[in-house]
């Protein structure tokens, strides 16, 4: 991976150059539609940033299990290393300064109660069910199973 994030594999069309959409004029409402609130494109932008960050994420699992599973040449091999040296201080950097921000399920009151209410969610889909299953008649099911055979 080189150093520069901006530059793009030659003759990829899916990918569209970098452009920071937090930097000068990004979010000051000039550039919304009047329906938007003031915030709104900055909250377009991180938003599409997350989906470019998804997309490359998935462009580089393809590529290092490609390498993974067909390439044959040593130098080849040796872009595999690059790669997970490359993700490995991505991660470290994201951890060092996006982990604290997860504190906000303790701090902001809204997403407090989100969180509880996930939780709660979770609880009630894995929670067995007490009362049999009604519809569940073992010799229709071994009788379509034979039927298939």
């Amino acid at each position: 991976m080189s150093s520069d994030p901006t530059q793009q594999p030659p003759g990829d069309p899916s990918s569209e150059p970098s452009h920071s959409p937090l930097k000068s004029g990004a979010g000051s409402g000039a550039e919304t539609s009047p329906d938007l609130p003031p915030n709104a494109t900055r909250d377009i932008s991180v938003l599409q940033l997350l989906t470019k960050l998804v997309k490359e994420t998935d462009r580089l699992v393809r590529l290092a299990d490609d390498i993974d599973t067909h390439a044959s040449t040593p130098q080849a091999k040796a872009a595999f290393n690059l790669i997970g040296g490359e993700v490995s201080n991505i991660l470290s950097i994201m951890k060092g300064s996006l982990d604290p921000l997860y504190r906000l399920y303790e701090l902001d009151p809204g997403m407090k109660n989100l969180d509880r209410n996930r939780r709660n969610s979770t609880i009630k889909e894995f929670t067995v069910s007490t009362d049999p299953d009604d519809s569940y008649d073992e010799q229709t099911l071994w009788n379509d199973i034979k039927a298939k055979d």
